[in-house]
């Protein structure tokens, strides 16, 4: 009997050592297909047949074999589908080659299809939990063993169990075992072939970009700073061929290597000189190499010509610059526009106030000018409103001294730095200016355009706002408008000009 069990051990083992080597590597880690399904519940069932003729006497009428593992094998390989065929060649296997139709062969026969069904039902509700699905089938096929031998032997059986029984669970234990082990090694080998194949489209592909790559430049050097690699993107980039550069000491190694010696990824942009003698603005990162076991070996450098994008971003830059004066310019007098007027107003009262020096503010517009649109029209009203501030404009002390357009006919004039005396003098030159331009106005007293002008003056630390400015200087204007029009009128105490 000892024999007899070693030799069908003997054959479970290489049995599974073949079967292992035929299917295990096509289907590790994946769901077999129904075609791999059919030859395994094929070979199953036959090896099955074979086992039934190593079967080992454990009785003057009972014989054991390992079908049962067969079965339940091919159920954990392919589920219901592959069980039953197993089962099905089993039960022919049986009756064709082991004496027929009979009472005994019907018996196991439909042992061997309930096993069948019960291993398969018990693969597909515990998927991918290998171990229970083994432990529930050789549970069930401990059910059917002692069901038939009960039917067949009657009391016989209870003398015959204890020794089947232990059988075929060591056998169950062996061929899981044995099933276990070869499922591991072939997911190891195929994550191992998987990793290596991983390996090798990236050292491929590596190979590839620093080989073939032209848009982008890709130097290596080693410690002390000599070239030893320089792709053609590199070529491309700086005007010279590898051959030339490669063993070549790299000009400033050390302020481009000074993070990376560190560990450091380091990136900023730099102005290179090609071969050609042109210069060309690059971004350039810098990245320490390390070997497989982490030692320094060199650096490596990436870089990317951006001299164009660096052009677009300056015109872009003197664009919006030009668009951000435009938008701070009157359309018609190219003159500063009430915009800009205020945010220069509030600049120069902080600076006033934090200074503590004086501000002067002048308001001027033209006299009747609904009424000379009303004669000449508006064109020659624009025209006139172009004359008026280019006249105000020349009268100007400094590039400190702003005018701007307010609104309509009305001009407004910032003086840093000026007091109330300078600034009535000021505005009395502009009010001349715009008399002596002659400009024809039929309805004036002078028969030409004039202007009338409210001044006011403050220290930047007297007033809690510029407003106030504005409406002391407002305030001037009305009374020099009320007083006859073509004069200058100084505001009083600013303070009072609030009330």
């Amino acid at each position: 009997m000892t024999n007899d069990l070693v030799a069908n051990f003997a054959l479970l083992t290489a049995f599974l050592f073949a079967y292992n080597l035929l299917f295990g590597q096509k289907v590790a880690g994946l769901r077999p297909s129904l075609r791999t399904k059919t030859i395994a519940g094929a070979v199953y069932g036959i090896f099955a047949i074979l086992l039934m003729y190593f079967s080992v006497s454990v009785g003057p009428k009972t014989i054991l074999d390992f079908r049962q593992l067969m079965i339940i094998s091919s159920a954990a390989f392919g589920g219901l589908y592959a069980s039953m065929l197993t089962g099905l060649i089993t039960v022919i296997g049986r009756v064709l080659l082991f004496g027929g139709l009979n009472h005994s062969s019907i018996v196991a026969s439909i042992s061997a299809l309930t096993l069948a069904l019960g291993s398969g039902l018990i693969s597909r509700a515990v998927r991918g939990h290998t171990g229970r699905m083994w432990f529930y089938s050789l549970l069930l096929s401990l059910i059917c063993l002692t069901g038939t031998l009960t039917y067949l032997l009657g009391r016989d059986s209870l003398t015959i169990l204890p020794r089947m029984a232990p059988l075929i669970v060591l056998g169950g234990i062996f061929v899981a075992g044995l099933t276990a082990y070869f499922a591991s090694a072939n997911r190891l080998t195929q994550e191992l072939r998987a990793s290596e194949e991983r390996y090798r489209q990236l050292h491929s592909m590596q190979e590839a970009i620093l080989r073939s790559a032209s848009g982008v430049s890709i130097v290596a050097a080693d410690l002390n700073g000599r070239i030893t690699l320089f792709n053609r993107g590199a070529e491309l980039m700086f005007g010279y061929r590898a051959k030339e550069m490669i063993g070549r000491g790299v000009k400033g190694f050390d302020v481009l290597t000074e993070r990376a010696k560190r560990g450091l990824a380091d990136e900023r942009e730099w102005t290179f000189v090609r071969k050609d003698r042109t210069r060309l603005r690059i971004n350039l990162i810098v990245t320490p190499v390390k070997d497989e076991i982490g030692v320094y070996i060199g650096y490596m450098g990436v870089a990317t010509d951006i001299t164009e994008r660096k052009r677009a971003e300056e015109a872009l830059r003197k664009a919006n610059e030009m668009l951000r004066q435009l938008s701070l310019l009157d359309g018609l007098t190219e003159i500063p526009n009430r915009r800009h007027f205020d945010q220069a107003l509030d600049r120069e009262w902080s600076r006033a106030a934090t200074e503590d020096r004086p501000l002067a503010l002048v308001l001027f517009d033209i006299d009747a000018f609904k009424s000379y649109n009303d004669t000449y029209g508006h064109q020659a009203g624009d025209r006139a409103l172009i004359q008026v501030a280019a006249a105000a404009k020349a009268c100007l002390r400094t590039d400190e001294d702003i005018v701007a357009r307010y609104g309509g006919e009305e001009f407004a004039v910032i003086l840093p730095g000026a007091n109330l005396s300078e600034a009535t003098r000021l505005a009395e030159k502009m009010r001349a200016a715009v008399e002596a331009a002659r400009i024809p106005h039929a309805g004036a007293p002078t028969n030409g355009v004039t202007v009338s002008a409210g001044v006011a003056a403050v220290r930047g630390s007297a007033l809690p706002g510029a407003h106030a400015l504005v409406a002391g200087a407002d305030r001037a204007l009305y009374a020099a408008k009320q007083g006859g029009r073509n004069q200058v009128r100084q505001a009083k105490a600013v303070r009072e000009a609030m009330r």
